[in-house]
């Protein structure tokens, strides 16, 4: 399983984190299928954390079939604390390509 820990930098422009973390999420997904995502301590009520794993959920959700889309919600789950998500590859799950 690919482990990606968000870290928040001031120094960093937002977009450029966004990029980076989108990124390194695809390539976790693409290499091992099922990716790990620790988040800060803020979790989604940071702006960045949000729209990176709005990001993520909308790729995912696109690459559904529209038949299965009631599948994509066991696909990502999101802890109750909002400290980790995990995410499994739809494409791979689902043997879709």
């Amino acid at each position: 399983m690919y482990s990606i820990t968000i870290e928040l930098d001031e120094n960093v422009s937002q977009r450029e984190l966004i990029n980076k973390y989108i990124r390194d999420i695809l390539t976790g997904l693409r290499e091992e299928h099922e990716v790990y995502i620790s988040l800060p301590e803020e979790g989604r009520d940071n702006i960045v954390v949000d729209r990176i794993l709005t990001m993520i959920e909308g790729y995912l959700w696109m690459k559904m079939p529209n038949d299965d889309k009631d599948r994509f919600y066991k696909d990502i789950y999101f802890s109750p604390k909002e400290d980790f998500v995990f995410i499994k590859d739809p494409a791979y799950v689902y043997n879709y390509r």
